[in-house]
């Protein structure tokens, strides 16, 4: 059977070649115009758009490719699609995904209630509609307060507030009310301790891989400071508590209607105890993507959407835990600019390092990372043990910080990540 499929990115196309995963698809794509320089083979056709995230165009040129002709699937795959791409498929009766669901996923007030009614320990939140309301939620709380937008990825606009004065500084800074717009801020309790991402499929009330990974401080990048991020040892205990956790926390959202990629994160607090921090209905940023296709051998992408098509898939059953362990490492962008890069030595040219980055390009002027998967270089590596992959992960980190040549000027062009 020949299935229309529609994929819909912001990314390039060609990371998420659904013409090769399904072969029997006919596959058109609606994409962002900054990538129409790509060649791409496959597809019956590709619409790249201007103004992608912010205008209506794509989802103006996936009404005029659904009325050429009609699609049975459409495919979204980055966080900014995952509300238009449910809103569309409502309207145009397609499964998968509803807006119920995507705002649940997507906005973390209401995911946080959902998590708040069903037991689930989270921290102390709040939407943040007015001034007053940032200042009634520290009398409530006290400090420190972390704030940030309800519906942003990849870190971006997450603050730190330690006292009034910040507060007060931070208003003055970022507030701005969009004229018939509801506001987009939230504030939450700080919460001492790491990050455990985890990653996986959800599917017809059931996880697939949903395995956790040591993540570092996901705010280092602000400073200039390398993120490293290790999955746990399959003997650790952690694992099937935050695996459990994670999974009820899935349960306790709106049904996705189909299989989704989930990138979920959950504090392990410096007293022990376990919280959810959110989750999205995507793959994980930087090199998530490829560092659970080192441990699994599944690219949680590829399945999702073969899955999607056929949900047959899935009576196959993934890997229930690693067949290797993996990180990654990724190492931001500094102010400046590059003058020049150093050959990567022989020994980062080993079998265990893999999927090895380099974004940053000589010539071009940064201001430094502006979000988390914004970066200068990364890599993921295996090993038979956390400390050899983290090892290893430092090895690379060592390199690139010494190896991208910087000169300090006046930024003039921001940095950006597919």
């Amino acid at each position: 059977m020949a299935y229309e499929v529609l994929l819909l990115t912001r990314q390039q196309p060609s990371l998420f070649p659904v013409w090769e995963w399904i072969p029997e698809a006919n596959v058109r794509v609606v994409a962002s115009a900054e990538y129409s320089s790509e060649t791409i083979s496959g597809p019956e056709g590709v619409d790249f758009v201007d103004g992608y995230v912010y205008s209506a165009n794509a989802d103006l040129a996936v009404l005029r490719a659904c009325r050429l002709k009609p699609v049975d699937h459409l495919i979204a795959v980055s966080e900014h699609d995952v509300g238009r791409a449910a809103a569309l498929r409502e309207l145009l009766g397609l499964p998968g995904q509803r807006s119920a669901s995507a705002a649940a996923y997507r906005d973390k007030v209401i995911m946080k209630a959902a998590w708040q009614r069903a037991g689930l320990p989270v921290a102390a939140f709040s939407a943040i509609e007015t001034p007053a309301d940032l200042f009634t939620f520290a009398l409530q709380h006290g400090y420190p307060i972390v704030v940030k937008p309800r519906r942003s990825s990849g870190s971006v606009g997450v603050s730190v507030l330690t006292s009034e004065d910040k507060a007060e500084a931070w208003l003055a800074k970022n507030w701005r009310v969009p004229l018939g717009a509801s506001f987009p801020w939230m504030a939450e309790s700080f919460v001492a301790g790491r990050i455990l991402q985890v990653d996986g499929i959800w599917t017809a009330g059931r996880v697939e891989i949903n395995w956790p990974t040591s993540v570092g401080d996901l705010l280092d990048w602000k400073h200039g400071d390398s993120c490293l991020s290790v999955g746990l040892e399959a003997d650790n205990p952690r694992v099937p508590q935050v695996q459990e956790l994670v999974m009820n926390a899935l349960k306790a959202l709106p049904d996705p209607d189909g299989p989704i990629v989930y990138h979920a994160e959950v504090w392990e607090r410096d007293d022990g105890q376990l919280a959810m921090n959110e989750v999205a209905a995507r793959v994980g940023g930087a090199l998530t993507r490829e560092m659970v296709r080192a441990a699994f051998d599944v690219d949680l992408v590829e399945r999702f959407v073969q899955g999607t098509i056929d949900p047959e898939v899935f009576e196959d059953p993934a890997p229930d835990r690693p067949k290797r362990l993996a990180g990654e490492i990724v190492v931001p962008l500094r102010m400046g600019e590059v003058v020049a890069i150093d050959d990567l030595p022989r020994e980062l040219q080993a079998p265990w390092f893999r999927n090895v980055t380099i974004s940053a390009q000589p010539g071009k002027r940064y201001r430094g990372s502006a979000y988390s998967s914004d970066f200068a270089a990364a890599c993921v590596a295996v090993g038979a043990d956390s400390a050899e992959v983290s090892a290893r992960l430092l090895e690379f980190k060592d390199w690139a910080e010494a190896s991208i040549h910087y000169e300090p000027t006046e930024p003039v062009t921001g940095s950006r990540a597919g």
